[in-house]
């Protein structure tokens, strides 16, 4: 979304306002997110080890996959959030 937001031209105030609210949004976001993450790692949820700018990074990536023609918006997100939360290994 922020991608996006820089190729709108900065034609109006509103548009200038709506902008810098979206990257607002996008801040307090990572920040939430930072901290769900370093509270995951104190309960053991997450591997201490990774840094915190990479699993956002990745958590932020893999909601911008595509949601593909023949899949359910369901299927879609359980299986992004299976990834995210397990990887796609199947443990053997």
């Amino acid at each position: 979304m922020i991608a996006i937001g820089r190729r709108i031209p900065d034609t109006t105030p509103a548009v200038r306002a709506n902008k810098a609210r979206l990257a607002e949004f996008h801040e307090q976001m990572y920040k939430e997110l930072d901290q769900l993450v370093e509270r995951g790692k104190q309960e053991g949820k997450v591997k201490p080890h990774l840094p915190n700018r990479i699993v956002l990074a990745y958590i932020f990536q893999s909601v911008t996959v595509p949601h593909f023609p023949g899949i359910s918006l369901d299927q879609w997100a359980e299986s992004i959030k299976e990834i995210i939360m397990y990887g796609v290994m199947d443990g053997n």
